[in-house]
C-alpha cells in the first residue's frame, strides 16, 4: 500500500473510473486526463487538493522549472527525494516497524512503539476525521467495514490539516493546526477554482506559489529546501523549530499509526500527544504564512470564519482584500483561465468549546465580465465601495425599517406588557430579522459579482435597496399571518405595521423614493 508505486487513488479519466498512484495522479492533473478525483466527502476536498499542491509546489522548487506539466517518474523521483533517508515508508500507509514513518504517520519512540500503549483503536476512517459529522450509524459500519485504502488516505490527510485542538485525556491533548488563528478554531481556506476540473485550478495554483515561496524564505520566515514532511521524525519527544520547515512543509499533528489486520482490513491506533509538532506553536499559532490562508493585515494573524456561515462583510474583505491579505485572488483575476468565469472557494472548520460545529464552504461565482472590473483598480475600487454601501443599506433595512415594523405589528395587535410575553415576543421579532438576513445575504454576492463595466454606482444601488424593500415587505405580509396570538385587532395591526415600514423606509432611503417617483413620472 504505497503510495509511490500503487495505484490507490480513483479518479474519472477519458476512460471511465480507474485507480493510479499518487506520482501518476500528479501527472494526470498536468496533461488534463484526469478529470475528477473520486471518494472525497466534502469536507476533505479543500484538504487534500491544498496537499496536492504543497507537494507540487515542493518538488517543483526543488527541479528550479515551475512548470507543473510532467511525467509520473518526475514526481515519483521527487518524492523520494523528500522522503531522504527514511526511504518509501514515508509514503506507505502501512508500516509495521513503529520505529519508522508511515505516510503522515510519525515513528515511535519508547515506550510508544508496541500499540498496548496507545489508548484508541479504529477500523473506521471517519473516526479519525474530526470533521465527519453523519449521525447515520448504519452508513458508518458500513464504512467500517468495507474501507478502503484511499478513504484512510483522505482521512489521514483531512484529519492533519484540519485539526482543531481538543483534550486527548490524562495529560495528553491532540493538538491543533498550526495554521488555525486559535486552537478551537479550524483551519481556513481561500482560494480560486476556475472549474469543476480540478486539474485547471491545479495548475494555475501550483504555477503561482514561486513568487509566494520566494518572498517567504527572503523574509527569514522559512528555509529555502527545508523540512517538507513533517512525519520523518518524532515530533512527539523532539518538536520541529519554524526555521527549519520548507515553505510547502505538510503539516501533522495527530498521533496516528495504521495497521493490517487479518483479511487484509486496515485498523487505526491513535493516542494524544504531549509536546505540540512545533517548538512554540502557541507563539506561531496562525501566524505562519500560507497561501491558501487570508491573512488580517492589521494583526497579520489567520482571518476565521464564523461557526455556522461565512459572516458577508468577511466575505467582502477577502473578495476586496479589505485589510485581508491573500496570496492567489490578485493573480486569479488576471489569469486566462477566468475568461469563463471564476469561483472563489472560502472553506472551514467551524468549531467551538463543545467540539466541532460543522464544516462550512462558500462559493462565491465572479462572472467573466465583472471580472474586467478587478483587472482595473480604479473600477474595482468603485465596485467595493459600492458593496460596502449596501452592505450598509442591507444592515439599515433591518434595523431601521423591518424591526421597528415587526415591533409596531405586535404592539397593535394587543401585546401585553408582561416579562414573560416581552421575552417571547422579542424572540418572535429576532426570528424574522434573521430570516431576512438569510434571504439578502444569499442574493448579495450573485448580485455583485455580476455586475458588469461600466456601471452606475447610484443606479445600482437603488437596485438592491429595491430588492432589500421587496424582501422585507414579503417577510412582514408572511408575518402578519404567523402573529403568536389569536387577535381580534388584527386589522389595526396590519395598518400601523404598514404605516410604520413605509414611514421608516421613505425616511432611510429617500431615494428610493425620489427614484419611484420619477419613474411614475416619465
Amino acid at each position: 500500500m504505497n503510495l509511490l508505486t500503487d495505484p490507490l487513488i480513483p479518479v474519472t479519466t477519458a476512460e471511465g473510473l480507474g485507480f493510479v498512484s499518487l506520482p501518476e495522479l500528479l501527472a494526470g492533473l498536468g496533461d488534463d486526463t484526469v478529470y475528477r478525483i473520486e471518494g472525497l466527502q466534502r469536507h476533505q476536498e479543500d484538504a487534500f487538493h491544498v496537499f496536492l499542491c504543497y507537494l507540487a509546489g515542493a518538488i517543483l522548487a526543488r527541479d528550479g522549472n515551475w512548470n507543473p506539466v510532467r511525467d509520473a517518474n518526475f514526481w515519483r523521483d521527487g518524492m523520494r527525494a523528500l522522503a531522504g533517508e527514511t526511504g518509501d515508508d514515508a509514503w506507505s500507509l502501512v508500516v509495521d516497524d513503529l520505529t519508522r514513518p508511515g505516510f503522515m504517520q510519525p515513528p515511535q519512540e519508547a515506550p510508544c512503539a508496541q500499540f498496548s500503549s496507545w489508548s484508541g483503536m479504529t477500523c473506521c476512517p471517519d473516526a479519525l476525521d474530526s470533521t465527519e459529522l453523519a449521525k447515520n450509524h448504519d452508513v458508518k459500519a458500513s464504512r467500517a467495514s468495507n474501507a478502503k485504502p484511499f478513504e484512510w488516505l483522505y482521512a489521514l490527510v483531512s484529519a492533519n490539516f484540519n485539526a482543531g485542538y481538543s483534550k486527548g485525556g490524562r495529560d495528553g491533548f491532540y493538538f491543533p493546526s498550526i495554521k488555525a488563528q486559535k486552537n478551537r478554531i479550524g483551519r481556513v481556506y481561500v482560494y480560486p477554482s476556475f472549474s469543476d476540473n480540478f486539474s485547471t485550478t491545479w495548475k494555475f495554483i501550483t504555477g503561482h506559489l514561486q513568487k509566494w515561496a520566494q518572498e517567504r524564505i527572503a523574509e527569514g520566515v522559512f528555509r529555502k529546501e527545508g523540512q517538507v514532511l513533517t512525519w520523518l521524525k518524532a515530533w512527539d519527544q523532539h518538536p520541529l523549530t519554524a526555521t527549519e520547515l520548507d515553505p510547502f512543509f505538510i503539516e501533522t499533528n495527530r498521533m496516528i499509526r495504521l495497521t493490517l489486520e487479518t483479511g487484509e482490513r486496515i485498523s487505526a491506533y491513535y493516542r494524544p500527544t504531549r509536546n505540540a509538532p512545533l517548538a512554540a506553536q502557541a507563539k506561531l499559532q496562525g501566524k505562519l504564512p500560507d497561501p491558501f490562508v487570508p491573512i488580517d493585515t492589521e494583526t497579520s494573524q489567520a482571518i476565521s470564519s464564523g461557526k455556522a456561515r461565512w459572516p458577508v462583510d468577511r466575505l467582502r474583505a477577502i473578495v476586496f482584500q479589505d485589510g485581508v491579505r491573500t496570496a492567489l485572488l490578485d493573480e486569479a483575476f488576471r489569469a486566462p483561465e477566468g475568461k469563463r468565469g471564476l469561483y472563489i472557494v472560502c472553506a472551514s472548520l467551524a468549531r467551538s468549546r463543545t467540539g466541532t460545529e460543522g464544516y462550512i464552504v462558500t462559493r462565491l461565482r465572479v462572472a467573466p465580465r465583472t471580472i474586467r472590473i478587478f483587472q482595473n483598480r480604479t473600477q474595482r475600487d468603485a465596485l467595493g465601495q459600492l458593496a460596502t454601501r449596501a452592505l450598509d443599506a442591507s444592515g439599515r433595512m433591518r434595523r431601521q425599517v423591518l424591526f421597528p415594523a415587526l415591533s409596531q405589528l405586535l404592539q397593535a395587535s394587543g401585546a401585553r406588557e408582561t416579562r414573560e410575553l416581552r421575552k417571547s415576543e422579542e424572540a418572535w421579532v429576532r426570528s424574522w430579522t434573521q430570516r431576512y438576513d438569510f434571504m439578502w445575504s444569499d442574493r448579495y454576492f450573485e448580485w455583485l459579482l455580476s455586475i458588469t463595466s461600466p456601471f452606475d454606482a447610484q443606479s445600482e444601488l437603488l437596485g438592491w435597496i429595491g430588492h432589500l424593500r421587496n424582501h422585507a415587505v414579503r417577510l412582514l405580509e408572511e408575518a402578519e399571518q404567523d402573529l403568536p396570538r389569536h387577535t381580534g385587532r388584527l386589522w389595526h395591526a396590519r395598518v400601523a405595521a404598514g404605516r410604520a415600514f413605509h414611514g421608516a423606509l421613505n425616511n432611510n432611503f429617500p431615494d428610493l423614493k425620489e427614484a419611484r417617483h420619477e419613474a411614475s413620472v416619465g
